[in-house]
Formats: structure tokens, C-alpha cells, sequence
């Protein structure tokens, strides 16, 4: 043990550091571009049914209230009735609002969301970090949870980020717009679509956005301050509620996309 040079495994050591820095900081980087190139091609859609609220009066509400959820980071993908519209709206604390509403049967809608996670081929590298970041979410492990359902985010949107980004989007949100546009009827499923893009793009802007860690912690979820240690805010049920729906929102987009995309082939 006398003749060990302990100069070499220091500088081992500072290697391996400045590599899980190097790493860190690519994945930052590409998450980085990864949101900026799938908000900027959701934006259109979102600004442009976002002028068609404005002028037109009967879709000025769901509006509102669809962009309520987004800024609080809840991807919703289902069509909003009249009640759930008022209770939105009508909310000064959305956050507390969705979580009674999930709350009330004791989480049995996010169980569901994630079976329907688990069964899409998308999910199959993850499948096991799905299972125990669930496990975690049940025991009220939700800071592991959340690393988890985190993780899984960044491997899905690398595996799906051609189709999430591809003009394939527009082909289903377009003739809905129109639609809107000439006041003609819209399908509740159609109008789905628009809460899902819109919801999404708000929730990847605020989840993937730059942090100064020298600054307040933001108070919406953010990737950078929770993968990198930083966050020290408290976690919540709701937030690995909010994680659930966001990975499933990237599965149902980039199944859209691929249809869209094989319609046209």
C-alpha cells in the first residue's frame, strides 16, 4: 500500500468530475433545444386560437380557462364542459383546484393515465423506471417520484423530438382553427386537441426553462433546479400528478404525429 500513487487516482477523480459536468451540461443543453424547437412550432397554433378568442366571444372562456392550466403546468387533453370551465375560471388557486379535483377518488384518474403510459411502445425503455417511480408516488415518496417521472421525460422526448417538432402537428390543428375561424361546429375531440397542444406548450416552456441558481426558486416546476439538486421547495402529490400527465402528453402528440404523417405518405 506504500507504493500506491495517489496523485493518479486525484486526477482520476477531477476527470470523472469534469465529464459528469460535461454530461450534465449536454443534457441541459439538448433538453434546452428540445423545448425551444417544440414550443416554437406549437406557438403559432397557440397565438393563433388565442386572436380567435379574442373576436370570437364563445370560445373567449375555454380559452381562459385552458390557459389557466397550462401556466400551472397541467396538461389536459379533454374536452371542457361548462361546469369545469366556471370552476377554473372561477378558481383563484388552480393548483388547489386540481388537486381536490384529482384528490376526490384518490388518485384513481392518474393510475389510469399511467397504465395507458405503460401500454404505449413509446414507453418500453422505461418501463421499469415508470414501475418504481410510481411505487414511490403510492408510499408518498414524491421527490424520488418526480426524479423519476423526470428522467423518463428526458429519454421520451429524445426518443420522439422529430415528430413532436415536424409540420405534422399543423395538419390537426389547422381545419380546427378554420373551423373556428368561420363558425362552424367543432367536435369535442377536436377541441381536445387544442387544450392538449396549448397545455403542453405551456408546460414545456416553464418545466425546461433557464434558472439563475443565485435567483428565487420559480414556482412552477423546473427540470434544472430539481435534476441538479437546487430545488428546495417541497414536492407535492399533484406535482407528480402534473409529471404523469405532461409524459403521457408526449405520447398522445407524438401518436397524432405520426398518424398525420401517415396520411400524407
Amino acid at each position: 500500500m506504500d507504493n500506491w500513487n495517489f496523485p493518479k487516482y486525484e486526477g482520476l477523480t477531477v476527470f470523472l468530475n469534469e465529464l459528469s459536468t460535461s454530461i450534465s451540461a449536454f443534457r441541459a443543453t439538448y433538453f434546452d433545444t428540445i423545448r425551444e424547437s417544440i414550443t416554437g412550432a406549437l406557438t403559432a397554433i397557440s397565438d393563433r386560437f388565442a386572436e380567435l378568442s379574442k373576436s370570437l366571444s364563445e370560445w373567449s372562456r375555454p380559452y381562459r380557462a385552458i390557459e389557466k392550466l397550462g401556466e400551472n403546468q397541467y396538461v389536459y387533453w379533454d374536452y371542457l364542459d361548462d361546469e369545469m370551465i366556471d370552476t377554473l375560471l372561477q378558481s383563484n388557486n388552480i393548483n388547489k383546484t386540481m388537486r381536490e379535483i384529482n384528490s376526490k377518488k384518490d388518485y384513481a384518474g392518474i393510475r389510469v393515465i399511467a397504465s395507458k403510459c405503460s401500454k404505449s411502445p413509446r414507453m418500453a425503455p422505461y418501463q421499469t423506471m415508470l414501475k418504481q417511480a410510481m411505487s414511490s408516488f403510492e408510499n408518498g415518496g414524491n421527490e424520488l417520484a418526480l426524479l423519476g417521472f423526470l428522467s423518463i421525460i428526458d429519454g421520451l422526448l429524445s426518443d420522439v423530438s422529430n415528430n413532436l417538432t415536424s409540420t405534422s402537428i399543423y395538419g390537426r390543428a389547422n381545419p380546427i382553427l378554420e373551423k373556428l375561424e368561420n363558425s362552424e361546429a367543432v367536435e369535442n375531440s377536436e377541441y381536445a386537441e387544442l387544450a392538449l397542444l396549448m397545455t403542453f406548450r405551456d408546460t414545456m416552456e416553464s418545466l425546461g426553462a433557464k434558472s439563475d441558481f443565485s435567483k428565487k426558486e420559480p414556482k412552477n416546476l423546473n427540470r434544472h433546479w430539481i435534476m441538479h439538486g437546487r430545488s428546495r421547495r417541497r414536492k407535492t402529490k399533484l406535482d407528480c400528478v402534473k409529471m404523469i400527465r405532461f409524459i403521457y402528453g408526449i405520447i398522445l402528440i407524438d401518436e397524432f404525429s405520426r398518424k398525420e404523417a401517415e396520411l400524407h405518405n
